[in-house]
C-alpha cells in the first residue's frame, strides 16, 4: 500500500534556485549601497560654474581721464583704446579677476592663448587690454 502521508516533493534544481536568489539579493544590496554612496557625493559632482560672460552684470565703466591699470595673471594690464570691441558674451571665457577693483577679465574662446584680455563694459561689448609697460614679458 502506498504511503498516504502528505510529504513535500523535492524542488527541482533547488541548489540553482538558491544560488540565483542569493545573487539577486546581493545585487539589490549592491545597488542600495551604491545609491547611498552616490547621494553623499552629489554636491561635489553636481556643481555648475558659468565660465562665459553670459549673465555677468558687473560692467566696468572707464573713467574719462587716465587709463586705469589692472592686475591679473601676475601682470599689469592697461586699456589700449576706449573703442568698444563687439563680441558675443557666449564667445568670451573668464580668464581672471582683479580683486582690488572687482573687475573680471575675459579672453575669446577662439583664441585663448593670446596676450590680451578684455573687460566687459556692457552686454556683448568689451574693452581690449594689453600688458602694461614694465611687465617682464611685455615689449
Amino acid at each position: 500500500m502506498p504511503d498516504s502521508s502528505p510529504e513535500a516533493e523535492p524542488l527541482f534544481a533547488r541548489r540553482t534556485a538558491v544560488r540565483i536568489g542569493a545573487a539577486m539579493l546581493i545585487g539589490v544590496a549592491a545597488v542600495a549601497a551604491f545609491t547611498w554612496w552616490d547621494g553623499g557625493q552629489l554636491r561635489e559632482r553636481e556643481r555648475f560654474e558659468e565660465t562665459t560672460a553670459v549673465g555677468d552684470n558687473s560692467f566696468f565703466s572707464a573713467p574719462p581721464e587716465a587709463a586705469p591699470v589692472f592686475s591679473a595673471e601676475g601682470k599689469m594690464w592697461k586699456i589700449v583704446q576706449r573703442k568698444k570691441v563687439s563680441q558675443r558674451d557666449t564667445e568670451m571665457m573668464r580668464a581672471g579677476r582683479d580683486e582690488a577693483r572687482g573687475v573680471t577679465f575675459y579672453r575669446p574662446r577662439a583664441k585663448p592663448k593670446t596676450d590680451e584680455l578684455f573687460v566687459k563694459i556692457e552686454r556683448n561689448a568689451y574693452l581690449r587690454l594689453v600688458p602694461a609697460a614694465g611687465n617682464p614679458s611685455s615689449p
